[in-house]
């Protein structure tokens, strides 16, 4: 998949299964936009800030009014919350179902525990989560979470790496009022009226950053996971370039915009590595899990090479790239458990596994793996022995190494659910058989291996919404409301949180009961 960026602007059993209903005649109610934390404004005027998906305050008669007809409507299906319409509601299928005029996608806010949205100035096509050194329970709320955004500006000297640091950020206010409302009415209504000014101050998310001047803007951005300030882009320039970004994070640490009088201004950060003998632009680029400094990076040339770190801290690189693939490689990813072995994918409709000890040829080759380009892949990182790919067909395709041959294949597992290329795929890094994927479509699907269809449960749950009886079972659960969606990380830290970013921003989120 060759389409690159949005620099131009344009660019059954089931866990809470897909919660964007279709609703005809009738409005969304309850879900409006505010600003919920401070601003972030930076030299050149890139503003961050969070949105308040739910509206928290809930303040006006008119809203509590609304709230409550919203979730009437929800129980009986039977009228909207203004009019009275009649309203037929049914699961939205992405790529299968169209809106029309007189209809808009409504989510169920209760299908999440978190859900907070990010605005930029320029649209991200990469993100990496950046682990951090907090101490304790990491499920308990409010959480904290520091990453690394790359941006995508239209004018290429406006270009940027943002290190952000996002804390407070509490359970979803909507769901624990809805928890509210099932309860005792009388206490519901008392605990609101006590809520302080003060107390809705501490409870906003906030966002901090720093903006790290960058040459072109960012294909892909990945920290290296034994040292998270040691960061790699791979530019539109065709260049791939090495970042330590510490004082950023240490700042972001301190918690406060004025750094330390010994250390670098954040904002004043290089790159202390410039790479460029790849002689074209690319995307895929991964840092090893076991060896720390350890790189490949893979370009639309079809070269690809690998990285060591040396004892100064600087980088060597193999000139002698790795041959195989016949067109652009637009993924790679390091062995969980084998320190010499990498995969890679290509638009050549090929999955290649490399061993650096025994050349630069595939000791494995999955040819013809998906029926178009394969963009990305996952490699397992408790069950190593599979790996997950997703192609510009759409398909998500699950393969057992155990049982993999050169040359033609079959998966262990296939599902088709999405009608355009899959964007972003990776396994869930605590439970093995649960993985997330972003698609064009402007989705985000979550999926677990492990579910199969149960026709008594299904009997018991009763009747179903329409639409959703063609759903997989494994499909546990569908995130919407961005457009056109680049990257989905899992948070290795925060139990099942996720995070995506799209040409509209970024969400940060974490599905219910699924954690």
């Amino acid at each position: 998949m060759k389409e690159k960026a949005m620099r131009s602007g344009k660019s059954s059993r089931k866990r809470r299964a897909p919660r964007e209903e279709k609703a005809e005649g009738r409005k969304s109610v309850g879900v409006k936009k505010s600003t919920a934390a401070e601003e972030e404004q930076g030299e050149d005027g890139d503003i961050l800030q969070f949105e308040d998906t739910f509206d928290d305050d809930f303040q006006s008669e008119e809203d509590e009014e609304a709230i409550d007809g919203d979730e009437a409507a929800d129980e009986d299906g039977a009228r909207g919350a203004a009019g009275g319409s009649q309203t037929e509601r049914r699961v939205y299928r992405p790529g299968v179902d169209t809106i029309g005029d007189n209809e808009e996608l409504i989510h169920d806010a209760s299908a999440y525990d978190m859900l907070h949205k990010i605005h930029v100035e320029w649209p991200a096509l990469s993100f990496d989560f950046l682990p951090d050194q907090i101490q304790g329970s990491r499920n308990v709320f409010p959480m904290t979470a520091y990453s690394v955004i790359g941006s995508q500006a239209q004018i290429s000297s406006k270009n940027s790496i943002t290190v952000m640091k996002m804390s407070q950020l509490h359970k979803t206010k909507r769901r624990r009022r809805k928890n509210q409302l099932d309860g005792d009415e009388d206490e519901a209504e008392e605990s609101s009226d006590e809520d302080s000014d003060e107390d809705k101050k501490k409870e906003d998310p906030l966002l901090e950053s720093y903006r790290i001047k960058h040459d072109g803007a960012i294909n892909r951005i990945r920290s290296m996971p034994q040292q998270p300030n040691i960061v790699a882009t791979w530019s539109e320039t065709g260049r791939v370039n090495i970042f330590d970004v510490e004082p950023a994070i240490s700042a972001l640490d301190r918690g406060s915009r004025m750094p330390h009088p010994d250390a670098q201004k954040p904002t004043a950060v290089k790159p202390f590595f410039v790479f460029s003998a790849h002689k074209s632009e690319g995307f895929a680029i991964d840092w090893s899990p076991l060896q720390q400094g350890r790189m490949v990076t893979g370009a639309m040339n079809r070269t690809l090479m690998s990285w060591t770190q040396r004892e100064d801290g600087r980088f060597s690189v193999d000139p002698d790239t790795f041959r195989g693939h016949t067109d652009s490689i637009e993924d790679l990813q390091w062995s969980p458990t084998e320190t010499d072995v990498f995969a890679s994918c290509s638009a050549d409709r090929s999955i290649r596994f490399w061993d650096v000890r025994v050349g630069k040829k595939s000791a494995l080759t999955l040819s013809k793996a998906h029926e178009m380009d394969v963009n990305v892949i996952s490699w397992n990182r408790i069950d190593s022995h599979l790996l997950v790919s997703g192609g510009d067909e759409g398909g998500l395709k699950v393969w057992d190494l155990r049982s993999a041959k050169d040359g033609e294949s079959l998966p262990a597992a296939f599902f088709g659910y999405h009608r355009k290329p899959i964007t972003s795929v990776e396994w869930h890094p605590t439970l093995s058989s649960m993985l997330a994927a972003s698609s064009e479509d402007h989705s985000v699907s979550l999926w677990d291996l492990s579910v199969e269809r149960d026709p008594e449960e299904e009997a018991a749950l009763g009747e179903v919404l329409p639409g959703a009886e063609d759903l997989p079972p494994q499909l546990l659960f569908l995130h919407m409301g961005q457009k056109n969606i680049k990257e989905v990380h899992w948070h290795r830290q925060l139990p099942s949180v996720l995070m995506s970013t799209a040409e509209d921003g970024l969400n940060i989120f974490r599905a219910a009961d699924i954690w």
